[in-house]
């Protein structure tokens, strides 16, 4: 680990630039991710141009990106260890609502599949009724032309035939 990133983590809140350096992420990444952290992760700072300078919180970045490091610190072990069981916590949480989301998709694709095969039935039974209703429609066809050219005889004289 270079010193850079010993300063770095040292630091509570870290600038757009000092995280898109040390996460190596660009800087549309890591502006889309300050977007979507919530304010009490964040820090402004008013510059004297009238601009804001944004500061996020080192370790909700490090949450973020699923990055554990060991974080030199001047706190006890204790700490470390709560902080420890709140990511492991927060993380099976994460975990089990992406296995209930891969449930309910299991759960849809298993529905739709029995949709599916319910249409498909349908589908094979119109098929048959219209093979039923084509047969059906060609044997009149040839029964009116039979008749068609019964009529046709009957009006003809004999030597017209």
């Amino acid at each position: 680990m270079n010193g850079l990133s010993l300063v770095i983590m040292n630091k509570e809140y870290l600038s757009i630039k000092e995280a898109c350096e040390h996460f190596n992420k660009s800087l549309s990444t890591i502006r889309r991710i300050v977007k979507e952290t919530p304010l009490d992760k964040l820090k402004k700072e008013k510059l004297v141009t009238g601009h804001e300078k944004i500061y996020i919180q080192f370790d909700y970045l490090n949450n973020h990106f699923g990055i554990v490091e060991d974080k030199p610190n001047n706190s006890d072990s204790s700490q470390n260890n709560s902080s420890n069981d709140i990511l492991v916590e927060q993380l099976k949480v994460r975990l089990e609502s992406k296995e209930n989301q891969l449930e309910s998709l299991k759960n849809i694709v298993t529905i739709l599949n029995n949709e599916l095969e319910a249409k498909n039935k349908q589908i094979a039974s119109l098929l048959e009724r219209q093979f039923e209703t084509n047969v059906l429609m060609k044997s009149l066809q040839e029964e009116k032309l039979k008749l068609d050219t019964f009529e046709n005889n009957k009006k003809r004289k004999w030597w017209q035939r």
